[in-house]
This record gives structure tokens, sequence and C-alpha cells, in this order.
């Protein structure tokens, strides 16, 4: 630095510090404070920005503040140091809770204060300031001292309306250089100084006073002192740069501010002209001799004329500090003096507000993108529901050409009339809230309805009225459909589950049918329902019909190319709308539409599900895929029953041949037996009434043998010849015959007299046959229609058969019994001759064998023997004797006492009636008698010494019987004894050669007789 330059340097300071801090001495001490009052608020008045002090506490306490808050909020300084609170009050609603939190954040660490945000002026209108301060502590390092500027901008995201005191200017100074400093504070220190200046040109002059203005003075002084201090305070402590230059083009102030701002000290800066700083603060590839000229002739051009284009302007300018380019924004603004005009300027480092202002309109650009690009109608309307803007997607939605279309209409007149006024009642209710997923439906430009979700958010303004409503529109009618295709999905299912439950306790086809029919009318809203079931032959061997539409299924059999045979192919469901078609099978010609749903079992085809509609139908693929889940959940029943039905009706059928064939074998009478055959075909064939004629071999005629549920008994002992009537023919045929129209056929039996009045209109004849031999005919009668299908047909030609096996066992038993009895009566005969012929040899005992077969068959039956037990006891009793035809006539008939030896030959008698009778088979349980009538109860008896129980009871019988005829008959050589003789005599052999309890019951026997 020159020493011109540094005298200059020290004569600036010198000066500003005799203008700032000087004592007054002279006797116009007064007028100078309240000039210097006077001159330092015209200061304060020049700047652009409001500057004030406050406390270093919560609410900010207002100290002090410049007059420039009037033009701002148009509340006065005075008003606004009376209210602490109405800094606080005056921040808009919706940023006062984060400028808040960001002072206290300041205060707290002790670090400056930054923010932009909006205020409100008393006449409501919005100003965007940006308010800059810093914290002064202490000794103690506590703060107790808050100074700042709050400034107007209108380049950032709360840009308002421009003060009268701010405009906007992008002007550069110069092609090369985009430089732009400050603009008043032109008429500031020299001039409110130079009074004192002039009365004070020494120290002793500044020592002048008088007695009777001293007190006076003092407090003039002390005032001055504070409000120096104030200034010099706002001044030097203030965050944004303040710089004045005077009249010369010099710069006279430079603040900490400025110094942190631009990089340059006081030392550096003070004294020196305007555009040599700026000049050294331009980039290195600009400074040339003609941008010095230009920025020398630029400031003293505006010191001489007073006058500039970018006096009161904000401009930028970008300033290299280090690796970082930051941006620098200065007000220049003129400030007049008695002398001329100086020149005042504020600084601030704009760079971060800059990057928040960029990042906000790319923010604001990206979500514009987001909203012109969202697949949801947005709209944005006014405090009255008045669209301001749409997106593409909206007018796309209610089917508008162009978005511009919906601009100023009401948000309400695309509303439904009868949700319009719930939409009103709905904005009422918001009071700052968002309302979201609200449903309505909406109108398009055609008049379509449609439903619609929507969220409706509301801005306020300061007041907390709505300023502006935010509403997304959203189309719901597919997710309507889908909800309610989810829903009847849902009650399909819960059906399909109830369906289930309820068919577990289903015991018949019909019933089940019955459950599946009308499920599947309510759940898919048919006028009607019918199932099909087929047999192996393809013939519907079932139906259920819910009598709604009268479906054609007599002897219904599917065609191999029709919508029945394909729907069963391909195992899916089939809807028809050609009525032409459906008509070939529904009777009723209001049907137009026929779904058909395959009844698709585990190994077979089971039938099909006809859905019978009065108006054409359309299906979704979804709920055709519910009804073939429905329809394979019927099949499966469907199967379950019918298996179960048919091994039930197995197991009955077999149950009733079981019964027929127990009938056949444990009753020899053929009436029973036909009886109980015919109960079973009524029973397990459920038809009406049955009759059965019997052939007559002999005379070759069909005679009635039996029958069941016929009204009169007018076909007992009818007959009728082979070959007369259905039922002869069916005889003679030897096949099954069958009549459906049985009123309109004549000759059924050649007795329709007989018939009259059983209102039968069905008929079937089966013949009875045997080894291929013809035993009669079984006759059905049904008064209802009959369509029996294969199996029945079946089962009732096996009833046939066994009703033709009863008639021939009945045949073959009757002529067995015969043979039975004629062989029995020649066996009887045989023996009686034998025994005759025995007697006949045997003179003495002749007779006696006669009457000891009597006497033991009464004995025996009175001790229980049966019938076929007697049978046998009379033959061995007859043949009881029959062994001696092996002892030789001598010893046989020898009149004298027999040997030792000959009585040896004697006692193998018995053995010789075994040898005899054994390898006779009818005999064979007759030889108890004839073989062991000789042995004894106490074993001395032959020819095995059988001992007690040992001997047949047969022979013990006949013991006793032969004893008692022996002793009480006549002989040749001796006459009977006596009755009490022989009883006192059996009595006496009781226990030794007889047993002693059939020797009671004889005794008592005789005695009875």
């Amino acid at each position: 630095m020159t020493p011109s330059q540094n005298s200059n340097l020290l004569h600036r300071k010198k000066t500003r510090h005799s203008i700032l801090t000087q004592s007054l001495s002279s006797d116009s001490h007064i007028e100078a404070s309240t000039t210097f009052q006077d001159l330092f608020y015209d200061l304060v008045k020049q700047i652009p920005a409001i500057s004030y002090a406050c406390l270093a506490d919560r609410v900010r306490t207002p100290l002090w503040i410049s007059p420039q808050i009037e033009p701002l909020l148009g509340c006065s300084s005075a008003a606004w140091l009376a209210d602490p609170d109405l800094w606080s009050k005056h921040i808009h609603a919706d940023d006062r809770e984060r400028v808040l939190a960001e002072y206290a954040r300041c205060l707290d660490a002790k670090i400056p204060f930054s923010a932009e945000y909006r205020l409100i002026t008393t006449t409501g209108d919005i100003k965007s300031v940006r308010d800059q301060a810093i914290i002064i502590t202490d000794s103690s390092g506590q703060p107790y001292l808050i100074q700042g500027t709050i400034v107007l901008v209108n380049d950032g995201a709360y840009a308002d309306k421009p003060s009268q005191w701010q405009r906007s200017s992008t002007e550069p100074t110069d092609p090369d250089v985009s430089i732009n400093l400050s603009q008043q504070m032109k008429r500031s220190l020299q001039n409110y100084a130079k009074p004192f200046i002039n009365k004070i040109p020494d120290a002793r002059q500044a020592q002048w006073f008088f007695h009777a203005t001293l007190a006076k003075r003092r407090q003039v002084e002390k005032r001055l002192e504070n409000e120096v201090r104030k200034f010099q305070s706002v001044v030097e402590q203030s965050s944004e740069g303040i710089v004045l230059i005077d009249e010369s083009g010099r710069i006279i102030e430079w603040n900490h501010g400025a110094e942190q701002i631009l990089g340059l000290t006081q030392d550096q800066t003070l004294g020196q002209y305007l555009w040599d700083i700026q000049f050294q603060l331009a980039p290195p590839e600009n400074k040339t001799p003609l941008l010095y000229g230009q920025l020398r002739k630029r400031i003293m051009l505006a010191l001489e004329t007073h006058q500039a284009p970018w006096f009161n302007q904000v401009s930028v300018m970008l300033l290299k500090r280090g690796d970082s380019v930051r941006s620098i924004e200065s007000l220049i603004y003129p400030i007049q003096n008695e002398n001329g005009f100086m020149i005042g300027s504020v600084i601030r480092d704009v760079t971060e507000q800059q990057r928040v202002a960029n990042e906000l309109r790319v923010s604001e650009a990206r979500y514009r993108m987001l909203v012109e690009t969202s697949p949801d109608p947005i709209a944005l309307t006014d405090g009255n529901f008045r669209i301001t803007m749409v997106n593409r997607q909206t007018a796309v939605l209610f089917g508008y050409d162009r978005a511009d279309e919906l601009l100023g209409k009401s948000a309400f007149e695309f509303i439904a009339p009868h949700d319009r006024l719930r939409a009103q009642h709905d904005t009422v209710l918001l009071n700052g809230e968002t309302f979201q997923h609200i449903e309505y439906e909406l109108i398009k430009k055609d008049g379509t309805i449609f439903p619609s979700e929507c969220s409706l958010s509301q801005i306020l303004d300061a007041e907390g009225k709505a300023k502006s409503y935010i509403i997304i529109v959203r189309d719901v009618s597919e997710r309507k459909r889908l909800n309610a295709e989810l829903e009847h999905s849902v009650e399909m299912t819960t059906r399909l589950y109830q369906l289930s439950g309820q068919i577990l306790s289903a015991t018949t086809l019909k019933e089940t049918a019955s459950l599946i029919t009308h499920a599947l009318r309510e759940g898919f809203a048919s006028d009607s329902a019918s199932i099909f079931l087929f047999d192996s032959q393809g013939n519907a061997e079932f139906v259920h019909d819910d009598s709604v539409t009268k479906r054609s299924h007599q002897n219904f059999t599917p065609t191999p190319n029709g919508y029945t045979m394909q729907a069963m192919r391909s195992g899916k469901p089939i809807v028809v709308n050609d009525w032409k078609q459906v008509c070939l099978h529904v009777r009723d010609e209001g049907i137009l539409a026929t779904v058909i749903l395959p009844l698709l079992g585990k190994s077979h085809k089971l039938g099909v599900v006809f859905l019978d509609y009065r108006l054409t139908r359309q299906f979704t693929h979804h709920q055709m895929e519910l009804l073939s889940v429905f329809a394979n959940q019927a099949a499966l029943a469907l199967e379950r029953v019918r298996l179960n039905e048919q091994t039930r009706q197995h197991v009955r059928r077999l149950s009733a041949l079981h019964k027929i064939d127990t009938a056949i074998t444990a009753s020899l009478d053929l009436s029973v037996v036909l009886k109980t055959l015919l109960t079973q075909v009524t029973t397990q064939l459920h038809v009406d009434a049955a009759s059965i004629f019997r052939l007559n071999s002999k005379t070759q005629m069909l005679e009635y043998a039996t029958g069941r549920g016929f009204r009169t008994k007018a076909l007992v002992g009818a007959s009728l010849l082979l070959g007369e009537g259905i039922a002869g023919r069916t005889a003679l045929e030897r096949r099954t015959l069958n009549l459906s129209n049985f009123p309109e056929s004549q000759n059924i039996l050649a007795y329709s007299p007989l018939l009259a009045g059983e209102d039968f209109v069905a008929f079937f004849s089966v013949p009875l046959m045997v080894k291929n031999q013809i035993k009669g005919v079984l006759n059905i009668f049904q008064r209802s229609p009959l369509e029996p299908n294969t199996q029945w047909v079946d089962f009732l030609e096996t009833l046939a058969g066994q009703a033709a096996i009863a008639i021939d066992n009945a045949a073959l038993f009757s002529g067995l019994q015969h043979s039975n009895a004629e062989l029995e009566l020649a066996y009887d005969t045989t023996i009686e001759g034998w025994s005759h012929a025995l007697d006949l040899r045997d003179r003495e005992t002749e007779g006696h064998t006669q009457r000891v077969t009597e006497m033991a068959m009464r004995l025996a039956r009175r001790i229980g023997f049966s019938d076929a037990e007697l049978v046998h006891l009379r033959r061995g009793a007859l043949l009881h004797d029959i062994g001696k035809m092996g002892i030789p006539d001598d010893i046989l008939f020898k009149p004298s006492s027999l040997t030792e030896d000959e009585w040896t030959i004697m006692r193998k008698h018995p053995i010789y009636a075994y040898e005899l009778l054994m390898p006779i088979a009818y005999l064979r349980p007759a030889l108890d008698i004839p073989y062991c009538h000789h042995e004894k109860w106490d074993g001395t008896g032959y020819p095995r010494g059988l001992k007690e129980d040992q001997i047949p009871l047969a022979a013990r019988i006949f013991a006793v019987a032969d004893i008692w005829d022996a002793l009480s008959s006549d002989r040749p050589y001796r006459h009977g004894w006596k009755k009490d003789k022989v009883r006192q005599h059996i009595l006496s052999l009781a226990g030794s050669y007889l047993d002693p309890q059939i020797v009671r019951v004889f005794l008592k026997e005789i005695e009875r007789r």
C-alpha cells in the first residue's frame, strides 16, 4: 500500500471513529445529538432491509428494530417493541413450527441463524423473507443478544408480490464480468458528522462546556453513545456484508460480514476505491485494462449523476473461493448527504439459498412431471372447487380431448347427482385433514357413471381457510368387478363348503341332485337346472329336473357331435346361446341359452348338468372356472352317492336273493316260496304289482299261481294257452316282452277285463326257464311310466330265474318225496317180511317180535325219541334176532339144555346180526338193538360186555320190553307170569341186568296203561 493510501486509510478510520464515538463538548451538543440521531436513523432508513436487535431468549424479546418494519408488515416499530410475541404471530402458520425450531436449535448451538419463511402482513398479504442473525455472547460464553436483518426475497420458494422498496434485476454491468455492488448509503457518516467536525477542530474546543447544561449534555452524550453502540453493533456484527463508499468512491465501511463473504479484510479495503476492489475480485481471466476502466467509469458516473440503472436492484455475482464457487447477492443504493451522494451496499452469500431454490425448482419440475405422468387423475382446485390444473390422465378418464377443457369447471359437476350432496358435506368436514379412499360415483363427458375412489387434501391460508384443494381420482370399476368376482368366488366357495357338508348327510341320488341344482340356480342365477347321469351304454339312467323347465329326457341319448358330447369330451363347460340348438332338448320355448357342465368321475364320464336361461348369457373366465370347480365337486358327490346307492342296492338285492334261496330251501310249500319271491320283486324293483303263471305240463296251460299288489282278486284261477296274449307269447317265444303304453294295448293276458280298474300303464313279462325248459312267466305291472335301466332288467331276469328254480325244485321235491315214500314203504315191507319169516321159523315166539316192537316204541316215545329215531328203533326191534339165522338149527331148536360150546355159538347171533346189517346203509342206524340187546347194566352181558351208559339207549329200552313180553306171554312149554310177578322180577333186575331209570319209566307206563 502506498504512503498516500496509508494516509487516506488512517484518515478514514479516524473520521469513522470520530463520527461514531466523539464526545460533544460544545454548547450545541443537544442540537448535535439530535442531528446525529436523525442522521443515524436516516442511514438506517436508507438500508433496504429490516435491522433488529433482541434478547437471546426463546421469544426473541425485541430491543430495537428499524422503521422498515412498517412498509413490510404494516405495523410500527413501537408496536413491534411493545409485543414480544408479534414476530411469531406474523410467521405463516405452515412455516412457524419449522422457523421456531430452527431458531431454538441455533440458540442452543450458539451459531448464526438463517431461514427463509413467510410473514403475514396486517392486511393479510404474504411476504417471503430471508432472516439472518448472529448471536452475541457475554464473557462467560452465554448468549445475551441477537442482531440481524430481514430482507424480502422474490426468487425463492415463497416468492410473492414485489414490494415498493425491493425489485429484481439481472442487468449485467459488463459483458465480461458479473459484478454488482452496493447501491445506497450515500449520505451517511460524512453528512451527519460534518457539523461536529467543523465545530470541534481540535482537542481544546472539545473541552468547552457550560455548567448550566452539563447534566443535560451528559444525558445526551449517554444517549448518543447508546445509539452509536447500537449502530456499531448492528453494522459490525451483522451476518450480512455492509459496505459504504464516500463521495469520492473510497470505501469507508467494510464490516465483518463483508470480510467473511468477500474474503477481504478491513485493512485491505478501507480507503480503497471501490473499482479497485471490484477489479481485484474479478476472475483472473477477465482482468483487463478495459474492465478496470469500465468499473471506474461506472462508479464515478453514478457518484456524479446520482443515477445508475443498477441502483436498488438485487444482483448476483459468482465469486471463486478456494475450490468452490459462491453466489454473492448485493443490493446497491444511493445515500444523499449535503456534499452529494454516497453509495451503500448490503452483501449476502446466497450460495445455499440458491442451491435450495434450484433444488426446489428441480423438485417442482420433478413433481410436475410425476403429476403429468401419473396413472391416476390429479386435479388442483381453488378454494371454491373450481378446477385450476389437471393432468392428462384426468381428461382421459372423463372423456375429454384436452386437459384445458376441464379448467374453470366445478369439481362437483363431475360427481353423480346422488353422491353430490354427500361430497359437499365431506368437504366441510375436512378441517385441514386429508380424506383418503372416499368412494363416489362420477360422471364422464358422455354421461357414463362409474365408481371411483377419491383422495382429497386442502391447502390452508394464514387464517386457516382453504386456499386450494388437491384431488386424486382412481377409477375402481375394474376393482369393483374383481371384488364382485371375488365375493362371488367366496360365496361359491362357501356354498361348495356348505354343499359338501350337506351332501355328506345325503343318502340318495335324488337328494344329492336336488342340493346340487338348488346351489347352481342360486349361485349362477339360472332359471332352471337339471342333471343327467348316463349308464355304460350312454343312456340316461338317472334324471333330476327341477321342473321349472321340462327338458325332454325320455330315452335321452347324447348325439356324437352334439354340444353335450363336446362338453363331456373336453371336460369343460360349454355355453350355448343358439336357441335353435337349445330347443332340441328343452320343451320350454322361452329358454334362449344353456350351460352344459360335464360331470367327470374318477374313471369315467358320469353325465352332465344343464343350466337354462331365458336370456342369452356371457360368462367370464373366472365364472367358467367356478362352474368347472362346482361341476367337479358335484361329480364327486354324485359318484360317491351313486356308488353307495349301488352298493346298498346290491346288498338289498343279494339279501332279497338270499331270502328267496332260504325260502326255497326251508319250505316245501311252493306257494310260500312264490309269495316271498313276489314280495322281493315289488320291493327291490319298485313296481306296483306282480304275478306268476305256472305252466301245467299235462294241459300245457299257463295257470295263475300267485300275485301281489292287485286291487282285486280277478286274476285268481285265470289261465291261458301258450302264445295267447303277451304273457302267452313270452312263454312260447321264451323272451322278455314289455309294453310302455298299457291302456292302448290289447290282449295283455287275453283277460283284459280282469285288469279293469287297476290303472296299469306299463307291463313287463319274463319267461321262467330252467335247463331250457319253460316253467311259467313272471309279470310286472306299473301304474306310472316305467323307464328301467339295464341293471333293473338284469335283476328282474335274475328274480325270474329264482322263481323258475323254485318251481322246478318244488316239482323235483314232490317227485322225490313220492319216490322216498315208496322206497321207505318197500323197506318196511321187506323188514316186516324178514321178521315174519323169523317168527314162522320159531313157533314158540310167534307174535313176540311185533309186541316187543310196539312196547319199545311206546317207551321210547315217552322218553323223548324223535320220529326219525323211532323209525330206526322199530326196524332194529323187528330185526333183533336176525342174527339167529346164522345159528345151526340143531343148536337153535335143541329141546334140551345147551352145552357150553353150544352157548358159545348161540351168543354169537348178535355178531351175526351186526355183520348182516352193517353193509346195508339204511339199516345201519338200526343196529343198536340187534347188536346190543343182550348187554347187561352190570357189564356181564354179551357179545361185548358193555356196561351202563355204554349200552345204547335203544338196546336198554328194548331189553326191558323183551323181558316183560317173554315172561308175561304164554309159551308152549309154560303159561305166562302174572303181571305183578313180572313187575317184581323186572324190579329185581334193575341195577344188574337192566337200566334202573328205564325200569322206572317202563313200570309207570305199564301202570298208566
